[in-house]
């Protein structure tokens, strides 16, 4: 059984293990790319804390600050890169907030906090746009049908995006709280990310929609 863990830094577990985000930034695997997260948060993950539970190996493409828009752009990488394991594809899909959006090269969260090279005037303009959440919406439907041929179940969530409707493929089941909304009672503690021990309540969640289908 192969677990596909798609989404941002709540997904990938991001800070769990270490305070550094990426494995360069610490001097023990200062050899590693610069976009690499630090492998000691990996455990940390609500997905990888599943597949321990089910000896399922985890496949993560989730990452700190990455944007749906790069998973519609690389899904057909994702695609190709799963396809090799001869084995049953479980796809956890975390969404983060619809305000996200790709600007010319750059993946943007319009949060506020983004690295980029536009203007502060361009860029905060772009965070106080409204939000076309209709098409944001059907985007990530496509998306949604595209994983669907490879996938032998979809759990869907939110990571931090507001509420909305979506019309899912038959092998996609979605959890109706977010990982913020579940975790509303308890405090982040590095760079607004939760600790391995605080992530176990969204394993248990996530384990109800993957027993229960």
């Amino acid at each position: 059984m192969i677990f596909v863990n798609i989404g941002d830094g709540y997904s990938s577990g991001c800070c769990t293990g270490s305070k550094y985000v990426y494995a360069c930034d610490d001097p023990k695997y200062s050899g590693m790319g610069s976009e690499v997260e630090h492998p000691d948060s990996r455990p940390g993950s609500f997905v990888n804390q599943l597949g321990n539970m089910y000896r399922a190996q985890v496949l993560t493409f989730a990452k700190h600050r990455v944007p749906t828009e790069f998973y519609f752009d690389t899904v057909d990488q994702i695609i190709n890169n799963v396809e090799q394991y001869n084995d049953q594809l479980i796809y956890f899909i975390g969404i983060n907030n619809l305000r996200s959006r790709r600007v010319g090269e750059e993946y943007l969260m319009l949060d506020g906090l983004d690295e980029t090279e536009l203007s502060d005037e361009e860029y905060f303009k772009l965070c106080n746009a409204e939000v076309d959440s209709k098409t944001k919406i059907n985007k990530i439907e496509e998306f949604l049908k595209q994983i669907s041929t490879t996938a032998n179940k979809i759990i869907l969530y939110r990571t931090d995006a507001e509420p909305f409707d979506i019309n899912v493929p038959d092998n996609c089941i979605v959890v109706p709280q977010s990982v913020t909304e579940m975790l509303k009672d308890d405090i982040p503690y590095r760079r607004s990310y939760y600790d391995k021990q605080t992530y176990k309540k969204i394993t248990k969640t996530l384990l109800q929609y993957f027993i229960n289908e």
